[in-house]
């Protein structure tokens, strides 16, 4: 593969490579992030429904909570550097007020949203190759992720995926309260932490902005790794025909 050859190419001279997680060593399927959203609170639903809450209870609530506690859990979110950076252990602790659920639950919720998370995902075969070759070569090998699911989530994921390869290190924007996609001030955490000049640090991942241009602006190297044009398509069709499906269900309000 012609990626392969880039990354084994711009690896040469460096002591540490960092990888996105989601999307480009784990590859996701082709829908919108509403439609996890969706799979995720099917499976809320099915457990709070034989726990102690209303009663009354249903899945278009579950669902509805779940968006409402994401995005508000994203708006309260201290700012740092500019952005703000959510957690899953914030954004399970708003749906429960919101569901009036005890928060006991909250433990139980984020067990269940790793397990949907794991059981929608497969490895990329090829990037592994490549990750455990610069391994074996003696380089640092990291995960760079915005996401807020926090380091130790991640690792779990990961290892029902590679259950043999340790990651060095894990730097995630829910654990630090910086991102990738904000001005790349997660990169400049990761280069400050490992105590590594950024052109010794080589990044892949699949968002331009996030995994390309703002690792570059900070002084590392950066190979741009993008899902393919008939998943990205594929993507977006999904994106609306949900977004008409949940229109039609009376969901529009929480979107």
């Amino acid at each position: 593969m012609k990626h392969t050859q880039d990354i084994l190419d711009q690896a040469q001279g460096t002591t540490l490579l960092s990888f996105d997680i989601f999307d480009t060593v784990l590859l996701r399927p082709p829908v919108s992030e509403f439609y996890h959203f969706w799979r995720i609170s099917r499976r809320f639903y099915a457990y709070l429904k034989t726990q102690e809450c209303s009663p009354k209870l249903s899945l278009k609530d579950v669902f509805q909570a779940r968006l409402l506690s994401w995005r508000t859990a994203y708006k309260e979110a201290p700012i740092a550097q500019g952005c703000r950076e959510a957690r899953l252990c914030e954004i399970l602790n708003l749906m429960c007020v919101y569901l009036g659920c005890n928060l006991s639950h909250v433990q139980k919720l984020h067990q269940i949203e790793l397990q949907v998370e794991g059981e929608t995902l497969r490895l990329n075969k090829d990037l592994f190759k490549i990750i455990a070759l610069t391994k074996a070569q003696g380089k640092k090998i990291v995960f760079t992720s915005d996401m807020y699911l926090s380091e130790e989530d991640i690792r779990k994921i990961c290892h029902a995926f590679m259950p043999h390869f340790e990651w060095d290190a894990g730097y995630v924007s829910s654990d630090v309260r910086l991102s990738k996609r904000h001005d790349g001030h997660l990169f400049s955490y990761l280069i400050e932490k490992e105590g590594v000049s950024s052109e010794k640090i080589l990044h892949i991942g699949d968002s331009f902005q996030g995994d390309f241009c703002h690792p570059r602006q900070k002084g590392c190297r950066a190979l741009y790794w993008p899902r393919s044009f008939f998943w990205r398509s594929t993507k977006k069709i999904q994106e609306r025909l949900f977004l008409v499906i949940l229109r039609l269900y009376g969901i529009e309000g929480a979107l």
